[in-house]
Order: structure tokens, then C-alpha cells, then sequence
């Protein structure tokens, strides 16, 4: 039975005006129920759109981040009101943050549900009015592998006089080639060496030109990318560093590069807490600028938190001050919710189930990548390694049979049957022991990728080795991602390196010979930056929570000590710690010595300490 709340409030809203009574009870069935403290996000700019929201009680008001970070208000949403109705029809990114001012109740229908209702009920969509559109559409990446709440604030490579200063070889080349075809004797040798003269100073300059058009670096306002390529060697390697974890940066004008000065380009330096974290980016154009970009956003991102977190902060001040200040009282205990924000949950729901295969894919025999009862995803080598390793056994298994099948039908020689048949039968043991083997060794190496922790798995059999190494992703620095060589390139095989904070070179933790290395390093790096918000959001809520039972305390002590019960505002005072008394006046005494009337006579007093607690409140 539909619920009657839900159906009350929408079916007024002009989307579904046009639904008849049996398709609006279909439609209440897909709507859920979602409550928000004051200071919660409903929703955030750049994030992907999940679907409509409907205001049923409460307020809420809309935020747009320019590009200076400066958050302005573009709107304010109240009872009744709806938003996003455009994303239950096509995926988006959302334009503005929605936070409530105050304890709200929201009627959430997702994308994914309302498919689910067309494909039961078709004839519902033709039903549905959609009058405007509120969000931005779904932009294309600006780079492989951005977030859906990135922004990418430069995108470069390397200054073109790395490609430029290199010219002079090509060109060289096409001259002598030339001066050459013009000495040539015969027709044919002229043309010849005339075509060299083009075709070899032509394939030099592309090779050069790729090069350096292959690297690029990517600074967002979350971290710094570095790729590279090299096509000789078709070695390719990504790594980043996320901006939290940028102790300094150094820009800097090599001193005896002349063409430095001329074409203003240097290096980069960019350390972080351990030595094997830093990323050193040579050739840089316009050096002092991307030292400030990466510098100014990073601060900007703090300056960010911290905003969030005075906003989060005086709505619950507000919440339970209410009555003091005359806002409107609450109802129930004065209490911070500790439920996470239900639209953030459903975000980051939707993000983790994207970023992992199927739960049912552990069951396969081969499968070198799958999610664990716990969540976490589990990774084994490159199926090309069993394969590797496994052929030698695989041939002693083969070439005993033959020699077996051989000895029984009389093909080999009966003076030489004493030696084939033991042999056959020692290398078919041995065959089969040594598959075991190789299978064992490679499905019980398994590199974990979870919320909190990476672990490395070594294991052999018989008990020769057993080895667990565990990490903290708080405790990650950066992630490089690499492969190298046509056999590791046309696999799409590689390894992972991870180094620790305050860890040297040579000390980084390595997924050695993974499939598809790259999308292993944007998972952790997603999970780290997934890691990190969760972190802070508790800490964030300890605080709030620690604020909020020093103001009901001095709330409750205000009722109590008011004679009426009630709380004047302007008339009740502001709290303090410990309050010294006023000193009380010390009565004179008369010239002849003798005491003023009704001055009683002070006697000493060994136990004179005055009660610490009496300011306490």
C-alpha cells in the first residue's frame, strides 16, 4: 500500500500533475524518506546528480563555489519545493551544493529507482512533465582517471623547447642528404637520396614530437599528476601525490641555461614527508606560476574545511541555542545526530560500487581481481605469470606422457624400458607437484585495497612462507603506477609502488606484475581520499559533539537558575570559567581603633581556601 505521507506532498508537484491515481501509488513506492540535521549536505557541487529531492518541512539554501573557492548563495529552497526533477532522466553533475538551515525532512527518488518503475510500468514516463533543468550536463574528463568532484586547474606538458632544442639534428641530416643527391652521378641515386632527405629528418621529428608531446602534468585541487611516456622502451609511468600531503615546493631556474631565462622555464621540486614521495618535474613553463597554483589551491582546500566545518558547527549552535535566542525550539533531547549524511552515503554508495567488480567474481578459478566479504578488493598477478611459470611443469608433464605412451606400445627400444618408465613416471610426479606448486604460489599472492588499510600477501606452500604486510592508507604518500616493454604493454601488465610517509627510496611497498596497474592506482588513491573525508567527518563530529554538551549544560544550568524558567537572552549573561568574585570591601577602622557598628570581628582561620568549584557551571 502506497504510504499516504509521501503521496500527499507529491502529488500536487506539476512533474506528476499528469499521473493517474494507480500510476502515482507506483510512483509513491519509489520515493524514500531522508531526514537532515541543520548544517547537512543534501547535495554537492560537482558531484554526479542521483535524482529529485522534495522539500516536505524544513529550509535549505544553494551554494555555488566560483573559481577563487568563494562560496556564494544562489538560491534557497522551502516546504514544498522540489529540485534536480532533470536528473531522473539523464546522469549530470550537479551545479550548486544544497545545505539545510534547519531540521529538514526530504522525499528522495533516485535515477536508478524511477528505471527500474519504467521497465515494470512503461506508461508511466509518457506521464511525466519536466519544465527546467538545474544542473550542468555531464562534462567529458578533462584526463583519464579524474574524480567526479575534481576540478582540473592546469593541464601541461613540458616547455616545447625540449622538442624545439633537438631540431638541429633532423635538419642537420635533411642538409647533408641533400649536399649528397646533389654529387650523385645517376637520376635514381639523385631521387634516392633526396627522398632520404625528407623521409629520415621527417620520422626523426615525429619521434621527437611525440616524446614530448606524451608527458604531461595535471594539477587539480585534490593533487598532482605526472605522466610519462617513453616510446622506445614503451615504458609508461603515472604517479601523483595528493595536495594534503605537499610539504613544500621549490621553483627553479637552472643557472646555466641561458634558454631558461630566455623561454622562462625550470624545474619543479615537490617534496613531501618521505624522501621516496617526491616528484621532481624538469622543464617546466612559467615555473613560479605552478608553484603558486599548487601552493594557493592547497591552502584553498583548507580554507575550504575548515568553512565547512564552522558552517556544520553554528547550525548546531543554532540548534540548541534555539531558545535562548528565540529561534525556533527544538523538539526531543538537545543532541548532535552521529548518522552520517544521508546523500553523501548514497554518494559514495554508488562511487564504491562503481569502482569494484561484482562480489560473484571471486568464484571464478582465474579471477585476478574481485571483492571480498569485507569490501575490500582483492588483487592477484597478471594471469600471463601462472601461465609463465607454469610451462615448465606443464612440458615435464607432456614429455613424460609421450615417453609412457612410447614405452607401452613397443615404440622404444626394451633395453631402454627399465630407464623410460620410472623416468615417465618420476617426471609425471614431479609435473604434477610442480603445477600444484605454481598454482599455489601465484593465487595466494593477493594484494587487499580496502577503506583503511592495503595488504600485501606472500604465502608458499608447506609453510615455507607466510608473510602478511599491512599498511594504513592514511600512512600512503604517493602511488606510482608503471609498465614497460611491448610483452607488459600488450597484456596491459605493470606494477604498483607505493611509498609510505617518511619513508627513503627503495622502501616503497610494490604490487608486482598486476593487471591494468593504472586503474589499481586510482582505486587507492580514491579509497585514500574517501579515507580521509570519513576521518575528518568523525573528528569534526567529536568536536561538535563536545560543543554541543558544553551549551545544553549551560542551557540546563540557565532553566534551572531562572525563578521563572524562563531564559531572557539579552538578559542572561555570557558564560565564563571558573569567574573570580569580586573582592569585598575591607572596612576601615576608626582612629580611637575600635570596629564600625555591625562590623563583626574578623578571627583567623587556618582552613581560609575559598571553593574552587564555585564558578563551575
Amino acid at each position: 500500500m502506497a504510504n499516504p505521507f509521501i503521496q500527499s506532498h507529491i502529488k500536487t508537484l506539476p512533474i506528476f500533475a499528469r499521473l493517474t491515481p494507480e500510476q502515482l501509488d507506483w510512483l509513491t513506492e519509489a520515493f524514500q524518506v531522508l531526514r537532515f540535521d541543520s548544517g547537512k549536505i543534501v547535495f554537492q557541487q560537482g558531484r554526479p546528480t542521483q535524482g529529485m529531492f522534495v522539500v516536505v518541512d524544513g529550509r535549505g539554501v544553494l551554494t555555488q563555489s566560483g573559481p577563487d573557492g568563494v562560496e556564494r548563495h544562489t538560491g534557497s529552497l522551502s516546504d514544498n519545493q522540489y529540485i534536480n526533477e532533470a536528473a531522473l532522466f539523464a546522469e549530470g553533475v550537479e551545479s550548486s551544493t544544497l545545505r539545510v538551515t534547519e531540521a529538514s525532512v526530504i522525499l528522495f527518488l533516485s535515477r536508478q529507482r524511477l528505471d527500474v518503475l519504467f521497465e515494470l510500468h512503461p506508461e508511466i514516463e509518457p506521464n511525466l512533465v519536466v519544465q527546467q533543468r538545474q544542473f550542468q550536463p555531464a562534462a567529458k574528463p578533462s584526463f583519464p582517471g579524474q574524480r567526479a568532484n575534481e576540478t582540473a586547474l592546469m593541464i601541461f606538458r613540458r616547455h616545447p623547447w625540449v622538442f624545439l632544442r633537438r631540431t638541429w639534428l633532423p635538419v642537420l641530416l635533411m642538409i647533408v642528404l641533400l649536399l649528397l643527391a646533389s654529387t650523385m652521378p645517376a637520376p635514381l641515386l639523385i631521387a634516392a637520396f633526396t627522398g632520404l632527405a625528407f623521409v629520415l629528418p621527417g620520422g626523426m621529428m615525429l619521434y621527437f614530437y611525440l616524446e614530448w608531446h606524451n608527458d604531461r602534468v595535471v594539477i587539480t585541487d585534490q593533487r598532482v599528476i605526472r605522466e610519462e611516456r617513453v616510446i622506445t622502451t614503451l615504458r609508461t609511468t603515472v604517479s601523483e601525490v595528493p595536495l594534503e600531503r605537499v610539504h613544500e615546493v621549490n621553483a627553479i631556474l637552472p643557472p646555466y641555461d641561458p634558454f631558461a631565462r630566455l623561454f622562462n622555464y625550470g624545474a619543479i621540486f615537490i617534496k613531501t614527508a618521505g624522501d621516496a614521495g617526491n616528484v621532481t618535474l624538469t622543464f617546466v613553463p612559467n615555473p613560479r606560476q605552478v608553484q603558486e597554483v599548487i601552493f594557493t589551491n592547497r591552502k584553498r582546500y583548507q580554507e575550504l574545511a575548515e568553512q565547512q566545518q564552522r558552517v556544520a558547527i553554528r547550525g548546531d549552535i543554532e540548534k540548541i541555542l534555539g531558545p535562548i535566542i528565540g529561534a525556533k525550539p527544538q523538539s526531543g533531547p538537545m543532541s548532535l545526530s552521529t548518522t552520517p549524511d544521508t546523500a553523501a552515503g548514497v554518494g559514495a554508495a554508488v562511487d564504491s560500487a562503481a569502482d569494484a567488480p561484482p562480489l560473484g567474481a571471486s568464484l571464478l578459478p582465474f579471477q585476478t581481481r574481485y571483492v571480498n566479504e569485507k569490501g575490500e578488493t582483492v588483487y592477484r598477478k597478471h594471469i600471463a605469470i601462472w601461465w609463465q611459470h607454469m610451462s615448465l611443469p606443464l612440458l615435464l608433464i607432456a614429455g613424460s606422457l609421450i615417453a609412457l605412451v612410447l614405452t607401452f606400445i613397443n615404440v622404444i627400444e626394451p633395453s631402454l624400458r627399465a630407464i623410460s618408465i620410472p623416468g615417465g613416471l618420476a617426471g609425471l610426479a614431479v609435473g604434477i607437484i610442480g603445477c600444484f606448486w605454481v598454482d599455489w604460489d601465484w593465487r595466494n599472492d593477493m594484494y587487499i585495497v580496502g577503506d583503511r588499510t592495503v595488504t600485501l600477501i606472500h604465502r608458499r606452500p608447506l609453510w615455507l612462507q607466510n608473510q602478511n604486510d599491512q599498511i594504513l592508507l592514511s600512512q600512503v604518500d604517493s602511488v606510482v603506477a608503471s609498465s614497460g616493454g611491448l610483452f607488459d604493454n600488450l597484456l596491459g601488465m605493470g606494477d604498483v609502488r607505493i611509498s609510505l610517509v617518511g619513508g627513503d627510496k627503495g622502501s616503497e611497498k610494490v604490487f608486482e606484475r598486476v593487471p591494468q596497474p593504472e586503474q589499481i592506482q586510482a582505486e587507492i588513491s580514491s579509497r585514500q581520499a574517501r579515507t580521509k573525508a570519513q576521518i575528518e567527518e568523525v573528528d569534526t563530529r567529536r568536536q561538535r559533539e563536545a560543543i554541543a554538551e558544553y551549551l545544553t549544560a549551560y542551557h540546563e544550568t540557565l532553566t534551572r537558575n531562572s525563578p521563572t524558567g524562563a531564559i531572557n537572552a539579552s538578559a542572561a549573561p555570557p558564560p565564563t570559567v571558573n569567574p573570580t568574585p569580586p573582592a569585598a570591601p575591607v572596612p576601615r577602622p576608626l582612629r580611637d581603633g575600635s570596629r564600625p557598628p555591625g562590623v563583626p570581628r574578623i578571627l583567623p582561620d587556618s582552613s581560609s581556601d575559598t571553593d574552587s568549584d564555585s564558578g563551575n557551571y
